[in-house]
C-alpha cells in the first residue's frame, strides 16, 4: 500500500504517478478530492480507469457497509471504523 498526496493546488505530480504505476485501487474522502471542476474529475477517473484501477470514495465505502449490513439484518453492522 501507498499514499500518494498534493501539497501544492493544482499540482498532479502524485496522481501522474499513481495513474502509470498499475494501482488496483484508489480510496478518496470524495471525488472532489481529485478535482474541484466535474470536467477535471471525469478526465482523472477516465485515466484511472483506462488503467484499470478502481476508485472508492469513503461515501462508497460506507453505503457498501450499510447495504451488508442490512442484508445480513444487523442494523448499522456495529460500531466502528469502516
Amino acid at each position: 500500500m501507498s499514499i500518494y498526496y498534493e501539497f501544492t493546488t493544482g499540482s498532479h505530480d502524485a496522481f501522474d504517478e499513481l495513474a502509470t504505476i498499475g494501482a488496483r485501487y484508489v480510496l478518496t474522502p470524495s471525488l472532489r478530492h481529485l478535482a474541484a471542476n466535474t470536467l477535471l474529475q471525469n478526465t482523472m477517473l477516465a485515466r484511472l480507469e483506462s488503467a484499470e484501477t478502481e476508485v472508492l470514495t469513503l461515501d462508497d465505502l460506507r453505503r457498501t457497509r450499510e447495504i451488508l449490513a442490512a442484508f445480513r439484518g444487523g442494523g448499522d453492522g456495529g460500531s466502528g471504523g469502516i
